[in-house]
């Protein structure tokens, strides 16, 4: 029994740090080629990133994401924003800095929707975190007018990005 047990810890541990050194990443997680890009106009479904045309530079500063410190530039930036992409993230948080790109991305391609971009991190903003209820990061918080409309935890840009569409979509046809 003792060496069935020993068999089975050494075998998790050999697991465990052959994930580490190799790193874990499933088979389905986006890479930095398949960023979500502009939606295609026949299929509903994402465009790959090298279809879309070159956007000029001011353009991109533009819909650059906004750091946000503190709870009146987070609410001076809702009250700017008819659509507010917000993602929560740290600098520490691995999946955040694997999402950043995308969410980026997404501000880029949306902003002739009015869409807007805000870092918002979790250790300069622990009022803002707590009073929102932020408890897992990455949580990207999509705001319509000032009030929450959807969320998203965790690093998921294609959900994200549906879920983004949506509002966009709701938000125009009003």
């Amino acid at each position: 029994m003792q060496r069935a047990f020993m068999t089975l810890a050494l075998g998790c541990a050999a697991l465990l740090i052959s994930a580490v050194f190799v790193g874990c990443k499933p088979a389905d997680t986006p890479t930095e080629e398949t960023v979500p890009a502009a939606p295609a106009a026949d299929s509903g479904t994402p465009a790959p990133a090298a279809d879309l045309p070159a956007a000029d530079e001011a353009a991109d500063d533009a819909a650059a994401p906004q750091e946000i410190v503190g709870k009146e530039a987070f609410d001076a930036f809702l009250a700017s924003a008819p659509i507010a992409l917000v993602d929560f993230s740290a600098t520490w948080c691995g999946p955040c800095q694997k999402l950043a790109p995308y969410v980026e991305k997404m501000g880029k391609v949306y902003a002739k929707d009015g869409v807007k971009v805000a870092k918002v991190d979790i250790d300069k903003n622990e009022d803002i975190s707590r009073d929102l209820g932020v408890r897992n990061i990455p949580d990207v918080r999509i705001f319509v007018n000032g009030e929450q409309a959807d969320r998203i935890v965790g690093n998921d840009p294609m959900g994200l990005m549906n879920k983004l569409e949506n509002v966009v979509k709701a938000a125009n046809n009003k």
